[in-house]
């Protein structure tokens, strides 16, 4: 039930979407674009979940639109409105984003060039494509200014919730090693600390206004250190041989040992004081 909650919750990436193109639109209609679907579709593509996406996506979204109004502009004199055209232009324009490593830009590239080819031919070719390429600057820009200035992410709840499953992975991945009757799945243990690491460098290299939560994050980071130590003692002790001699037991309980004893400490701490996600 809490779990049903939780997903239905109104989002606050979903209400900065809803601002943006909200905003986008007025923008367009204030400074008399004629394209202001354009705008609208860009700030809703545009709205991602982090600084290093947001720009990165909108410099790709940029060049994207730039390729599917000139892709749209070319096969809209071979043949206007076209459907054939319309679908070979599409895959060509996709085609060339990926060979350019932009994938971001390829919804954009793909929805600009269909555009073009669409335009009424009363509105004119060149009008159409400045019209075009002005409102998709303005939403793309608009979605990454509301993302970064007004609403920026907060990445403390990701961070602590990560903090709590890479504890948890590290725990199942020190009960298989004990046992040794399955193989730890220390990919998961990796994703899940680089998923965590991450954010943090997210969190501490971001705008973070009327948000504190500093001290709880300092703490988490902290902690990476000590998990990465644990993974490397389970590392260690599960290369041993499935059948451990005399000497290999030796080395075997020293690892587990030190992750156990470096596992618990962790736990208690978590346990004596979990951060605040709300911070």
């Amino acid at each position: 039930m809490n779990a049903q909650k939780k997903g239905a919750r109104l989002g606050l990436r979903i209400f900065k979407t809803g601002l943006a193109a909200t905003v986008s639109l007025l923008l367009c209609d204030l400074a008399h674009f004629e394209q202001p679907l354009v705008a609208v579709v860009a700030a809703v593509l545009s709205m991602e979940r982090n600084m290093d996406d947001s720009l990165r996506g909108a410099m790709e979204r940029l060049a994207g639109t730039v390729l599917g109004l000139l892709c749209g502009a070319i096969l809209f004199r071979l043949s206007p409105h076209n459907a054939g055209l319309c679908g070979a232009g599409i895959i060509a324009v996709m085609y060339v984003c990926k060979l350019l490593k932009i994938p971001q830009g390829m919804v954009m590239s793909a929805f600009c060039m269909g555009v073009m080819l669409l335009h009424d031919p009363a509105d004119g070719t060149f009008a159409t494509a400045v019209n075009a390429l002005l409102a998709a600057a303005v939403g793309i820009m608009l979605a990454v200014l509301i993302n970064f200035i007004l609403l920026p992410p907060n990445y403390a709840p990701m961070i602590f919730q990560n903090d709590r499953l890479v504890l948890k992975r590290l725990q199942a991945a020190l009960e298989a090693c004990e046992t040794r009757l399955s193989p730890p799945d220390f990919l998961q243990v990796r994703q899940a600390l680089q998923a965590l690491e991450n954010d943090i460098r997210l969190y501490t290299t971001e705008w973070k206004p009327l948000r504190n939560a500093d001290g709880s994050v300092f703490a988490v980071a902290q902690r990476t250190a000590r998990y990465r130590e644990a993974l490397a003692d389970l590392e260690a002790a599960d290369r041993l041989d499935r059948t451990l001699d005399e000497k290999t037991q030796v080395v075997f309980s020293y690892h587990i040992t030190r992750a156990k004893d470096t596992l618990r400490v962790l736990a208690d701490e978590a346990a004596d004081g979990p951060p605040d996600a709300a911070s």
